[in-house]
């Protein structure tokens, strides 16, 4: 007589991983080819996050994809021509200094698809409907982060600083150099200026795009700018790039 072994199905849980899915991203806008399944990463607000699935065992036939901001945050996705799942996101000045989630569930239909597009992504259930089988997840965790260059003891208060002269050079570690001229309709929202360290003094906090920091390495920048007298000023800072 035959002994009946049963087999067991099982997964692994790893970084990018889980039951029979795997999920990488890119969050490097000069490597648009290099994704990692490493959990955590970081994305700069307003960046582009670059997003791959993997369907191990290939028996899925969309996905559904959570990017943790909240409420409407969700997107459905069909295979592309290679069997893969692809999408880009840019998450929002909102989720600065937070740990998001991004969590996929696939899915094998049977019948009409569960989940749907109308003005959000949403799940449908219907008595006519036997309901879609989930055939694949996978998570990771992503730390999105407002980068800051600080400039503390600028000029005392009786030199009257022209902010409409001020300019920030953002120094990459390949040469690049970024500009951005301070827009004082900004403040308050991405330029705050304030009593320095110093008494008497001004520091200024400047909040940069994705585009114009480093994305691999901490930023050297400088701004420049003339007081009411025409007497010109500088002040260096370094951007920190967090750890990954």
């Amino acid at each position: 007589m035959k002994k009946m072994i049963p087999i067991l199905l099982f997964s692994v849980v790893c970084c990018g991983c889980g039951m029979f899915g795997s999920l990488a991203a890119n969050c490097d806008p000069q490597a648009p080819k290099h994704y990692s399944t490493q959990s955590p990463q970081v994305a700069h607000v307003g960046r582009e996050v670059r997003f791959l699935f993997q369907d191990k065992l290939g028996l899925s036939d969309y996905l559904v994809i959570d990017f943790g901001e909240g409420p409407g945050c969700l997107r459905l996705l069909d295979r592309d021509d290679k069997g893969r799942y692809q999408c880009t996101y840019t998450f929002s000045k909102a989720s600065s200094g937070r740990e998001l989630e991004v969590y996929v569930r696939a899915y094998r239909t049977r019948g009409g698809k569960d989940w749907l597009v109308t003005d959000r992504v949403e799940r449908v259930k219907s008595p006519y409907n036997p309901g879609d089988n989930l055939a694949a997840t996978a998570s990771m965790t992503l730390r999105v982060y407002q980068s800051k260059a600080v400039f503390d003891n600028l000029a005392d208060v009786s030199a009257a600083p022209d902010w409409s002269t001020a300019k920030i050079h953002f120094k990459w570690s390949d040469g690049t150099i970024e500009e951005a001229p301070v827009i004082l309709s900004n403040l308050g929202r991405q330029i705050t200026i304030t009593t320095g360290t110093r008494p008497g003094s001004f520091k200024m906090t400047y909040l940069p795009s994705a585009e114009e920091v480093d994305p691999w390495n901490d930023t050297p920048a400088e701004l420049r700018f003339e007081d009411k007298t025409g007497k010109k000023h500088r002040a260096d800072t370094v951007v920190i790039l967090p750890d990954k």
